[in-house]
């Protein structure tokens, strides 16, 4: 590996992999728990209801509220982006 004034890249990769391995979760039941699912929840809603309103109109705050009452797992992404008929 060629050297670009004091800095090594050949050390610089291998301090890296070592501080990589440091980060590594020890507990992979703690790991698994902070895994982001992408569904959202009834909490996710009436916490950004003003969010909701604002930015993807009154429609997208229904549908919220009816994937709510429905309680089938759901992404906002699939409620918020419909596909529109064409014409």
């Amino acid at each position: 590996m060629p050297t670009y004034g004091t800095l090594d890249l050949v050390n610089v990769t291998e301090q890296a992999k070592q501080h990589s391995l440091k980060r590594e979760p020890q507990d992979k039941q703690a790991c698994s728990e902070r895994i982001m699912k992408g569904v959202i929840t009834s909490a996710d809603i009436l916490r950004n209801m003003r969010l909701i309103w604002r930015e993807f109109g009154p429609l997208c705050l229904l549908r919220c509220f009816c994937a709510i009452l429905r309680s089938e797992p759901t992404t906002f992404l699939q409620i918020a982006v419909v596909p529109r008929a064409r014409s």
